[in-house]
């Protein structure tokens, strides 16, 4: 069905204060990556620009973008922070 994503590609992890590269399937329609730590006090910094710039998400933050990429990176404001990351792509 045009239109709708055959592929979905689920990555659960935890990020360190080095910046590390997760690296899809295919290039993604859309993702959605959430700072699942319970914990307030570490951020999930998230690039998508090969780690020019990062966007904060706070404690239990989700962000979603429509993007043709083929990686994102993550890291940590301090110490380790768990994400979880849900793309779909062709």
């Amino acid at each position: 069905m045009p239109g709708i994503s055959r592929n979905v590609q689920h990555l659960n992890g935890s990020a360190n204060t080095t910046a590390s590269t997760l690296t899809f399937a295919g290039p993604a329609r859309s993702i959605l990556i959430q700072n699942t730590e319970q914990s307030a006090a570490n951020d999930l910094l998230v690039s998508f620009d090969g780690g020019v710039n990062f966007k904060t998400l706070k404690r239990l933050a989700a962000f979603e973008i429509e993007a043709r990429l083929l990686a994102i990176q993550v890291k940590s404001s301090a110490g380790s922070v768990a994400y979880e990351a849900v793309v779909t792509h062709d």
